[in-house]
């Protein structure tokens, strides 16, 4: 069935990619998936084709059961490692994801400046944490005080603990102030909500 239902992203990519290059046949109107696409209507069309192309650029969150790994690859590319802690039926964590996580200037900034991953904290799935040791993704959290979804750790491709950000947000402009809050160090000096304050103030 996954086979099956990657195969028909695949092809919803290309034919969005065919209209949104003008490269479409000339009807008026095409039913694609169950669902009409009228290609005189540009802007109706845009908007069906960016959800459907901006939810292939979403596999930057990925589980992972090495973080050894996943510092490797940060170290290399002179990143921070940015760790997801979610856990089952987590209601904000799916809305984060669906309103926030999937922008396209989260993922390029964020795919720029971290290697990203989530873990569940419930999970008693095998782990290698950044040591080396061999834990599970629940007893890694709890070692990180993570007891609350959705958390954000942010860490030094090291293992270092930089800081941590318990709560959602409603906007991408918040999610990526928080992201240039670890990227400029600001964590140093003043707490991220103190931070978003002084932003706003700014701003006015």
């Amino acid at each position: 069935m996954m086979k099956f239902l990657n195969l028909g992203l695949y092809i919803a990519v290309l034919f969005c990619f065919a209209l949104m290059s003008g490269a479409a046949i000339s009807q008026a109107t095409y039913t694609f998936m169950n669902t009409p696409v009228e290609t005189t209507a540009n802007h109706a069309t845009h908007q069906y084709c960016s959800q459907i192309l901006r939810s292939t650029e979403t596999g930057f969150l990925q589980q992972t059961n090495n973080l050894q790994i996943l510092a490797k690859q940060a170290r290399g590319q002179q990143q921070f490692v940015l760790i997801l802690y979610e856990m089952n039926d987590c209601a904000y964590c799916e809305q984060l994801k669906k309103t926030v996580l999937n922008q396209t200037q989260v993922i390029q900034y964020f795919k720029q400046k971290f290697q990203i991953a989530t873990l569940n904290i419930e999970s008693e799935q095998r782990l290698i944490d950044f040591a080396g040791q061999t834990t599970s993704a629940r007893a890694f959290a709890t070692q990180q005080r993570i007891f609350a979804s959705p958390t954000f750790g942010f860490y030094r491709p090291t293992g270092e603990v930089l800081t941590l950000h318990q709560g959602t947000f409603d906007k991408a402009e918040d999610f990526l102030m928080l992201g240039r809050y670890v990227v400029e160090a600001i964590y140093e000096q003043l707490p991220f909500s103190a931070y978003r304050r002084q932003a706003a103030t700014d701003a006015i």
